[in-house]
């Protein structure tokens, strides 16, 4: 056990203390070295059995009287240690259908931004996709994060699983990897936030007020994470009919004006060599992940397996739901496809009537609001876990772990969620397309070291229990992560040079930090005693 077995909302104790509890526990009764070495015990430790203790005392004891004694007091301790951690658990209060909610905003949280993926690749292509897509990319991932989380069921999701199965280096590799994607995805939200405000209001802007603007919509997600987002999980079926509404509305909106369908462009596409396939996939890839960060929340579903794969699935046709009828919608309207690119949804329906389009605009305020709300909120999490405990487990400073509890013991990492505000608003400077590329070059080194601790595990712990197993065992697990693998080789190659510079580069980093650590702290300059 160590600091990456207990990320997310609970911590346990540190490799030392499990030792020595394991070694009291009563199932272990009896001494692990001479009963000599419990003698010798500095007064401070058992000033109460100490042969030097200077505590008045009218019984003398024999060793063996000594050592039960001390085995007495272990046992009290292992108990109200037992009964602390317990009460640590976070409490499991997630049924199906709000983990199908969450699931739901983890992935996408509405249709908002897929219009880049039309513009680069055309209609037809794009809808092979939406329904391609998912049962080779999703729906692998769903299955390894049913079989890895219920297996492991801690909050703390690929981290944890990459750790137990490669240990400190692939662990610290894979958790920066993770962390970069992550808070670059996170910074998609405010450029999209921006990106989908009327393009007259757009165009009245300058520099600064753009500025201001991304800044105000960072600032509301920091506060509300501080404050607690329990109400979204509660409000998160009415928030996804509201951002769904207007699409239906705009369906009908345009047979009542008379606006003409053409339904026979949807079939339309580009040519194979006329499609920029790095942000087409980095857009698509992008719209159906992270249903491997459901993972993170498993130990606070209620119900265990079932309800956890109720939830998953559920989502997945919700998903390509969510996708697939705006944009026919949409492209049926305009087909034109050149200019299909973020925000586009809101011109399509102000060209319809105003209000529809400040319907639409309103939809996609509250997606990406909830969706970056509720990302922050997972991540901010995972970047807490980072800096807790003694400096020999942490891969971050001490600082990102300040919190606090709420009335329920639910933590509230301030210090974490301030941090990603930060980078996530300095990120969402950049263009969305840039972003998107970088978020998933990030996300397929992740995702190998995920597939990969799905496959070792097999191979090192083939008695360990898995609820949840994936169909066929090891072979299974291989053939799930081989178009995974496949997709990750076509992204890489039409992302181009500088983006592939951009990852080799800052893993160089990430392994060369990870060596300074180690001889920081295998030289004693940490502070404190690794042992």
């Amino acid at each position: 056990m160590s600091l990456l077995d207990n990320l997310g909302l609970q911590v346990g104790m540190g490799d030392e203390e499990t030792d020595v509890l394991n070694d009291a526990a009563p199932h272990n009764i009896g001494p692990p070295g001479p009963l000599a070495f419990y003698l010798a015990q500095p007064p401070l430790l058992f000033p109460s059995y100490s042969p030097t203790s200077s505590r008045p005392t009218s019984t003398s004891y024999t060793p063996d009287q000594l050592a039960h004694n001390m085995y007495a007091e272990l046992g009290s301790s292992v108990r109200k240690q037992q009964r602390k951690s317990k009460q640590s658990e976070p409490r499991r209060s997630l049924s199906a259908l709000r983990l199908a909610m969450l699931a739901y905003f983890f992935t996408c949280g509405g249709p908002f931004g897929i219009e880049t993926s039309v513009g680069a690749a055309g209609a037809l292509t794009t809808f092979i996709a939406f329904v391609a897509i998912p049962w080779v990319w999703s729906v692998p991932q769903a299955l390894m994060s049913a079989e890895l989380a219920l297996m492991m069921p801690q909050n703390g999701g690929n981290v944890l699983w990459v750790r137990r199965a490669f240990g400190n280096f692939g662990g610290w590799v894979n958790a920066y990897n993770f962390l970069i994607c992550s808070v670059a995805s996170l910074s998609l939200y405010p450029i999209l936030f921006f990106d989908y405000l009327p393009t007259h209001v757009q165009n009245e802007l300058d520099g600064w007020q753009v500025v201001l603007i991304k800044l105000g919509f960072v600032v509301l997600g920091v506060g509300i994470n501080l404050w607690g987002i329990t109400w979204i999980s509660r409000l998160s079926l009415a928030m996804l009919l509201f951002i769904v509404s207007p699409f239906l509305a705009e369906f009908i909106a345009a047979y009542a004006y008379g606006t003409h369908y053409h339904w026979n462009k949807l079939l339309e596409t580009k040519n194979l060599s006329e499609i920029q396939w790095g942000v087409f996939l980095s857009t698509v890839l992008w719209s159906y992940g992270g249903y491997d960060s459901v993972g993170s929340v498993a130990g606070e579903v209620k119900g265990g397996r079932p309800t956890f794969i109720k939830g998953i699935s559920a989502s997945l046709p919700l998903a390509i739901a969510n996708y697939f009828a705006p944009v026919a919608i949409g492209y049926s309207l305009h087909p034109q496809v050149e200019d299909w690119q973020s925000g586009f949804f809101t011109k399509i329906a102000y060209d319809e009537a105003s209000w529809l389009g400040i319907w639409m605009v309103a939809a996609s305020c509250i997606a990406n609001t909830g969706t970056y709300i509720v990302t922050m909120a997972s991540l901010s999490r995972v970047l807490w876990a980072t800096g807790v405990g003694p400096i020999s487990r942490r891969m971050m400073p001490e600082l990102v772990s300040i919190s606090t509890k709420s009335k329920r013991g639910t933590v509230r990492p301030v210090v974490a969620i301030i941090l990603l505000g930060m980078c996530t608003y300095g990120l969402s400077l950049l263009s969305y397309n840039t972003v998107v590329q970088v978020t998933m070059t990030f996300r397929v080194v992740n995702l190998m070291f995920e597939y990969g601790a799905l496959v070792y595990l097999k191979f090192s712990e083939p008695n360990t229990p898995r609820p949840f197993q994936i169909p066929g065992g090891i072979v299974g697990a291989i053939l799930i992560s081989i178009p995974t693998v496949i997709l990750s080789g076509v992204l890489f190659y039409g992302a181009g040079f500088k983006l592939i510079a951009i990852t080799i580069g800052l893993n160089v980093v990430i392994v060369w930090l990870y060596w300074v650590r180690r001889f920081w702290l295998d030289f004693g300059l940490g502070g404190e005693d690794e042992a």
